[in-house]
């Protein structure tokens, strides 16, 4: 092979070491757009839209995809507490002051959520229906409802 073409096959080899160890590398960092509230309503649709997902099967009996739909609610709860700097506020935005007021309550939910969210996963992942039912039931009353009804304020009128 020519030399030309060996550091085309170095090159592209080293491109794709590089973005296979970011992918590896367990970095938690959402690749976001700057805007804190828009980052973190997009995070919450993501959430909401694996929940859902959960749900769905675990109504239809089936554990198909809920590991990997916990999986993603462990990941992104831990960017929660950094997408709500102070003062990161909006008439788009439904977080209640509250956050800033309980800031440590507010991210003892989002340790709670990954917490749960990894229980979830772990019964998924054993096969066992009846145990990550318990847990998705508990998850959404004492993490995702108890955060909302304390820190989300209502829907807003488009």
């Amino acid at each position: 092979m020519k030399r030309r073409a060996w550091t085309a096959v170095f090159v592209i080899a080293g491109v794709t070491a590089g973005l296979l160890a970011g992918c590896v590398s367990g970095d938690k960092k959402m690749a976001g757009s700057g805007d804190p509230i828009a980052d973190r309503q997009q995070l919450m649709k993501k959430q909401g839209a694996a929940m859902q997902d959960i749900t769905t099967k675990l109504k239809a009996g089936s554990l198909e995809g809920v590991a990997a739909n916990a999986d993603t609610l462990t990941v992104t709860s831990q960017q929660i507490p950094t997408l709500f700097p102070a003062g990161s506020t909006s008439p788009t935005s439904r977080a209640k002051p509250e956050i800033w007021q309980k800031k440590s309550e507010f991210d003892g939910y989002a340790k709670s959520l990954n917490d749960q969210s990894k229980k979830v996963a772990g019964l998924a992942r054993a096969n066992d229906l009846a145990g990550t039912q318990a847990a998705v039931a508990e998850l959404g009353r004492t993490t995702c409802g108890a955060c909302h009804n304390a820190f989300r304020g209502p829907e807003i009128k488009k």
